[in-house]
This record gives structure tokens, C-alpha cells and sequence, in this order.
């Protein structure tokens, strides 16, 4: 068997982790109270959360760092 043979992994998930839609959504509210203008995401898996705090709040920018090594520096545009 090869890796072509297997299902993709992850393919139905939204979150890299047991986080339900509406956590995620209060997370996101409660976070974006503060309008922070940059955010750091550590651990960002592939930054589903830091991209839907980003959607909320124009103009902030963020920067998300994973254990693989690699980061994604993110913004959004104002308005």
C-alpha cells in the first residue's frame, strides 16, 4: 500500500483539534472584544482560528507559529 492508496487525512475536519463550531465562535467573540491589532497564534495547526479572528477584526494582522517549523504571517485588509 502507498500513501496514494489512503484516504486523505484530516479532509473533514475545520479544526487541527477537538474544537465543536460553536467554542470556536465564542472564542472568537471573546477575543475580539479586546480589537487587538496583532495576533500570535502559537501552535496555530493551520490557523483556522487565527483566520476567523482575523475576519473579524479588519485592519489586524497576525502571525501564526506551528511545531513543524513553519509560520504564516496573515492580515486583513480594513474594511
Amino acid at each position: 500500500m502507498t500513501d496514494t492508496d489512503l484516504p486523505p487525512r484530516l479532509s473533514r475536519l475545520t479544526f487541527h483539534g477537538p474544537l465543536s463550531e460553536a467554542r470556536a465562535a465564542r472564542a472568537v467573540d471573546r477575543l475580539i472584544r479586546t480589537k487587538p491589532a496583532t495576533l500570535l497564534d502559537i501552535g496555530c495547526g493551520w490557523g483556522e482560528l487565527m483566520l476567523r479572528i482575523l475576519e473579524a477584526l479588519p485592519g489586524a494582522s497576525g502571525l501564526g507559529a506551528g511545531r513543524k517549523g513553519g509560520r504564516r504571517a496573515l492580515s486583513c485588509p480594513q474594511g
